[in-house]
């Protein structure tokens, strides 16, 4: 009976081994393709950044305000400009 059991236990030891290997490499597939799909986004969605120069106008960007609605660079152009900047010092 002892000798039985033996083989039982290597199978399940086995068993459980190609789990965590299974395991690991579901994690490290996924984390390949989110690090590649991060890179691409970055590389790309940058693009029209990259050629940028002092004088240029800035590409066109919409985001949500605080009140939820879409907020368009485009709205503000040839309107006049005002940048408020505060610096904040410690006694």
């Amino acid at each position: 009976m002892r000798a039985d059991l033996e083989p039982r236990k290597e199978k399940k030891r086995l068993k459980e081994k190609r789990s965590v290997r299974r395991r690991w490499l579901r994690w490290g597939v996924a984390l390949g393709v989110l690090v590649l799909l991060s890179v691409g986004v970055g590389y790309f969605g940058a693009r029209e950044w990259r050629n940028l120069g002092p004088s240029d106008p800035a590409p066109d960007f919409a985001l949500p305000d605080q009140d939820g609605r879409t907020v368009r660079l485009a709205d503000f152009r040839g309107k006049q400009e005002v940048a408020l900047f505060f610096y904040m010092v410690a006694d």
